[in-house]
């Protein structure tokens, strides 16, 4: 499956959050454990990651890149 099919989906595996946030798995936790994207170990010991949690950090973090851009512009 590649990271445009993950949209439909609401929870992702590690791996398949690391393709769709296009971020190493190293990082990956470390954007759940610092709050940025919600995740939680399954009852199978596998990873589950929101993926609203990571269009939402993305698309604040687009809309204050654009804001600075706006005001950089000004």
């Amino acid at each position: 499956m590649d990271a445009e099919n993950f949209s439909a989906l609401k929870w992702l595996t590690m791996r398949e959050a690391c393709l769709y946030a296009r971020l190493s798995r190293n990082t990956m936790k470390k954007y759940i454990n610092a709050g940025y994207f919600s995740g939680e170990v399954a009852d199978s010991g596998q990873w589950r990651v929101d993926r609203e949690s990571i269009d939402a950090y993305f698309g604040q973090t687009r809309q204050k890149a654009l804001a600075l851009l706006r005001e950089m512009r000004v």
